[in-house]
């Protein structure tokens, strides 16, 4: 019974280790695409994001909370690329 408790929780905490490097790695590339400085920068800056989101997600469900980040990160630089980002926004 011991040895169920101490293999059980052991694969939680390995587990929890790589998903907060991917949730880390994918903030990163978030945080980086929105000051790009050129469209196709702040593409492959997006998709190593959803990269490391999706990899996030398979690790644990609390991944999806990324989601909001990686599509306020989109807008943001969608509207920058447009130059309609409103005073509040910047």
């Amino acid at each position: 019974m011991l040895s169920w408790i101490v293999f059980k929780k052991a694969a939680v905490l390995l587990s929890d280790c790589a998903f907060l490097g991917a949730l880390m790695a994918a903030l990163a590339f978030m945080t980086a695409g929105c000051g790009a400085s050129s469209a196709r920068q702040a593409a492959w800056l997006g998709a190593l994001a959803a990269l490391f989101s999706a990899v996030s997600l398979s690790f644990r469900t609390a991944g999806l909370a990324l989601l909001p980040a990686f599509f306020a990160t989109n807008l943001r630089y969608w509207l920058r690329s447009r130059n309609d980002v409103p005073r509040f926004y910047r």
